[in-house]
């Protein structure tokens, strides 16, 4: 059990996903008791309570547990457990004696089943439909003489696990995607791990750039070739150092790079580098859009 709990709760209440359910576990109590108050003294309503304790005791329940859920969010696992197996207990004790299982907020069980899943995998899954189960059978043994409330009872229960499934995929093939973008991500900083180790190794300064002349990448050689120890990423290699060419006319790396078409080399550059000037061999590869 310990290793699942790991597995599947997050148990910082900061996280996106666990203010979502901590709102998710304070409205639907909210909402369930709101119904339950409409339909016991509304004129327009049809009390379905086995008795005004019972009405009572888990109305006043579902407000506790909920505002403890959102309010006083555990950090724990046990804290998790205990707030599911509440919610359990109490959705199956206002189906039973409070709503009737027919009733249409039944479908909000979805929630408390995806709930199960995030905190307990599988396991919970299990277990809240095994609740589920036992509310609509008790409901069953309750309406047995009423065959038309049987029905309504099954098709609820049916409808119910049908809408959890459908959303239970929907957000597992998110969390599938997120893990497929997540090795890809992994794999890229791996490959520019690798080329930046090989490229450091290299005796031949090395500076990559956007189309834009911006560098990105460089190696220790071209720290070397510059005379600097400062960051080169995030500067304009044409602002950076001057080139001219045997013609003593300006040499611009961005604008080579984009209107070449193949690789090109010059031994025919010097830069002025420290007050020296350098004559530079440059082999340059042009950008091309992707």
């Amino acid at each position: 059990m310990g290793g699942q709990v790991k597995d599947y709760i997050n148990i910082d209440p900061s996280t996106h996903r666990m203010k979502i359910i901590r709102w998710i576990a304070l409205l639907i109590p909210l909402l369930l008791v709101a119904y339950s108050v409409f339909m016991q003294f509304s004129p327009l309503g049809k009390p379905t309570a086995v008795n005004i304790y019972a009405f009572y005791v888990v109305n006043i329940c579902w407000v506790i547990i909920g505002f403890w859920q959102f309010f006083a969010a555990p950090r724990q696992p046990i804290g998790h457990i205990a707030g599911l197996i509440g919610y359990h207990i109490l959705a199956l004790a206002y189906v039973l004696t409070v709503s009737g299982f027919d009733m249409p907020l039944i479908y909000t069980w979805s929630a408390l089943l995806l709930a199960s899943s995030v905190y307990l995998g599988q396991t919970g899954i299990n277990i809240s439909i095994a609740t589920l189960f036992a509310a609509a059978s008790g409901s069953v043994i309750i309406h047995a003489s009423d065959d038309k409330q049987v029905v309504s009872i099954v098709i609820h229960f049916l409808g119910t696990l049908i809408i959890s499934y459908m959303v239970k995929m929907v957000i597992s093939a998110q969390a599938i995607d997120q893990a497929e973008l997540l090795r890809s991500q992994t794999a890229e900083r791996l490959q520019r791990d690798r080329i930046v180790t090989i490229v450091n190794n290299l005796s031949d300064a090395i500076i990559s750039t956007d189309r834009n002349g911006i560098i990105s990448l460089y190696n220790a050689s071209a720290l070397n070739l510059f005379d600097t120890n400062t960051d080169l990423a995030g500067k304009c290699i044409d602002d950076f150092i001057s080139i001219i060419d045997k013609n003593k006319q300006p040499f611009k790396f961005a604008d080579k790079l984009h209107s070449a078409k193949t690789t090109q080399y010059r031994d025919d550059l010097t830069a002025r580098i420290s007050n020296e000037s350098i004559r530079l061999g440059a082999t340059y590869s042009p950008i091309r859009s992707t």
